[in-house]
C-alpha cells in the first residue's frame, strides 16, 4: 500500500564499530548516528557547589560531533550503495 514510500532508518547506538554489521544484516538503506565524542567545556568560571542540572559526574564536558567518526561511517556505508 505504501508503494516504497516508507523507509526504515537504523538508529540508537549506531557507531563506526557496528555499522557494517547493521547494514549487512538488516539491509537498511539509511541510518542515524550522533558520531559524538566528549569535549571539555571552555567555561572559565566553575562553581562546584552549584549544579548545572546534569546527573553525570562531569558537568563541564559536552558531546560534539566528530568529523573523523562521520568520515568512517560514510566509508562503511558506501560499501552498501
Amino acid at each position: 500500500m505504501a508503494q516504497n514510500r516508507i523507509t526504515i532508518m537504523a538508529g540508537a547506538g549506531v557507531t563506526e564499530n557496528n555499522l557494517d554489521l547493521i547494514l549487512s544484516e538488516s539491509k537498511v538503506k539509511e541510518f542515524h548516528s550522533s558520531a559524538s565524542v566528549s569535549k571539555a567545556s571552555e567555561m572559565t568560571h566553575r562553581n562546584k557547589t552549584v549544579s548545572m542540572g546534569v546527573s553525570t559526574d562531569d558537568e563541564y564536558s559536552l558531546k560534539v560531533t566528530s568529523a573523523e567518526k562521520v568520515r568512517k561511517l560514510i566509508e562503511i556505508a558506501q560499501k552498501y550503495k
